[in-house]
């Protein structure tokens, strides 16, 4: 009921502005516009993308040059952006052109949740902080210096874990990446 409300007034506000692309960083916020508000953007003809399908079209469209960073990374799929809607293959199409990339053995379809997700980190922080150890744990085993992922919640969740664990494992978000890849 309070969804619908919250909705139908979006798609108004919307609708009268003329907006036709929505992008967002946020995967919890992509997964919602994306799944939730589909019905409402088909009939407006709204696009909703995720900061890094975004940067990927730029950079094949116009050939954008990114220098190799030389990072060893491992890569967390965020559920709501990677289960939920199946965000898989851009983030690792950019980090594959800018970094060393290698797998965790839990990925994609398949991948841990960081723990952080459905109110888990507010209302169980100790639990949710537990789950991203593991994630932390099962990332350190690659071998990478670098955890890289595209949701702000995985990130605070993850890098809380980091430092929990003593772990020598940087966070950091893809976009970052790519702005350093730019310089």
């Amino acid at each position: 009921k309070a969804f619908n409300s919250v909705a139908g007034k979006n798609y108004e506000l919307i609708k009268k502005s003329g907006i036709k692309k929505i992008i967002t960083s946020c995967s919890g916020c992509y997964r919602t516009l994306k799944i939730d508000y589909k019905d409402y953007f088909d009939e407006l003809g709204v696009e909703v993308l995720h900061t890094v399908e975004f940067l990927n079209n730029i950079i094949k469209e116009k050939n954008v040059e990114l220098k190799n960073l030389g990072l060893n990374v491992t890569y967390h799929d965020p559920c709501h952006s990677g289960r939920h809607v199946g965000l898989y293959k851009e983030p690792r199409e950019i980090l594959n052109k800018i970094a060393n990339l290698t797998e965790m053995k839990t990925i994609k379809q398949a991948a841990k949740c960081c723990g952080a997700g459905g109110g888990v980190k507010k209302g169980f922080p100790e639990l949710a902080l537990e789950i991203a150890k593991s994630r932390v744990q099962e990332a350190e085993e690659t071998g990478a210096d670098y955890l890289v992922s595209i949701c702000p919640f995985c990130y605070r969740n993850l890098s809380d874990a980091i430092e929990a664990l003593g772990s020598k494992m940087k966070m950091v978000d893809l976009t970052d990446l790519v702005v350093q890849a730019l310089n």
